[in-house]
């Protein structure tokens, strides 16, 4: 269920920066013809996107900050747990 949940965070965080790559690659033309003469070439809202793209690309990096070491704490949990299990049915299934 965590797994699923950074999944969306993660997704929810880089679908600006896609948004926004996406439009700088279809409108490559036109801005370097904006360019050319002498207006600017990206339009104000893209700019101002791009600082909020930022500050969610940081966001995402501190929730995974936040829950991989707690998810790596439950992997360790569970493997002991299953190496156990494991050392538990090799002793019963030897010769009796």
């Amino acid at each position: 269920m965590v797994s699923m949940g950074l999944v969306a965070v993660f997704l929810l965080c880089h679908s600006l920066r896609l948004s926004l790559d996406a439009h700088e690659l279809l409108t490559l033309s036109s801005a370097n013809e904006c360019r050319a003469a002498g207006r600017r070439g990206v339009p104000a809202w893209a700019i101002c996107a791009v600082h909020v793209s930022h500050l969610l690309l940081a966001v995402n990096s501190a929730v995974n900050l936040v829950s991989f070491p707690r998810q790596k704490k439950k992997c360790k949990i569970f493997n002991l747990l299953r190496l156990a299990l494991h050392v538990r049915m090799k002793s019963t299934n030897g010769c009796n």
